[in-house]
């Protein structure tokens, strides 16, 4: 299991306890404080995987990135000791995160579902109650921005 699920699963085990604490009765019947939380775990745990399985794995990492991004993968690199005009994956997230600071919370959602959940204009139009020509041009705007940030990346 990933640390971020396993961090997803305490949270969620944790507010559960805190919702349900005031409900707790200790007793013969009822069991102790600890079997009840290790039922509460058990029953998240259980949760995480049934939701795991009806959603698909997304592929991560810079190579997706420079891919949805329509960046050649050579303009991508991890490696710090490379001379070419290359960006790293920290670079790219860092010219996301700073795009992300200038535009409005619907031109960003309209470029991640286009780019990184492969929603089709008129889907994520769908989805936003907005036109899918507005979530051309906003994702168009994000790319242009992303383009003017990292400029040795090719058109």
């Amino acid at each position: 299991m990933r640390d971020e699920a396993i961090d997803d699963i305490v949270q969620e085990v944790l507010l559960s306890v805190t919702g349900a604490l005031g409900r707790f009765r200790r007793g013969a019947r009822r069991g102790s404080f600890r079997g009840w939380l290790r039922r509460i775990t058990e029953n998240k745990i259980r949760d995480h995987f049934r939701r795991c399985q009806h959603q698909p794995n997304a592929p991560g990492g810079s190579a997706n990135i420079a891919q949805q991004l329509n960046i050649p993968a050579e303009h991508i690199s991890n490696d710090p000791s490379s001379i070419s005009l290359t960006h790293s994956s920290s670079d790219v997230m860092a010219a996301l995160d700073s795009i992300r600071e200038t535009i409005s919370e619907q031109t960003w959602r309209a470029f991640v579902l286009v780019t990184f959940r492969d929603f089709s204009p008129t889907e994520a139009a769908t989805e936003l109650n907005i036109t899918s020509n507005a979530v051309r041009l906003a994702n168009g705007r994000v790319r242009h921005r992303l383009r003017d940030l990292l400029p040795d990346v090719p058109r």
